[in-house]
């Protein structure tokens, strides 16, 4: 019974990771083009699964990828073009 209970601990243990990874927030630094890089914290435009937070007007020209949040402060998001969307997962 001992022996069963360590490999079950071990077992979810090895599975933690995983569920737990961090998510990483990408900042603006600069108003501009959503797509260049330099305009963010992370030096690339916000990539799937990350926290974006807008603190610079921005203009998003071609849809995002499913980002983890968005948050707006204080700045504006121009969206140009139809189709264009700001995608959001959580």
């Amino acid at each position: 019974m001992n022996r069963l209970i360590r490999y079950m601990v071990m077992a979810c243990v090895g599975f933690a990771p995983a569920a737990l990874s961090a998510v990483q927030t990408n900042q603006t630094t600069a108003a501009g083009s959503w797509h260049a890089g330099g305009n963010w914290s992370l030096t690339h435009e916000p990539a799937a699964g990350e926290a974006v937070v807008v603190k610079h007007d921005m203009l998003l020209t071609t849809s995002t990828p499913r980002l983890w949040n968005c948050v707006v402060s204080n700045a504006m998001i121009t969206f140009s073009n139809w189709n264009t969307k700001l995608w959001v997962s959580n």
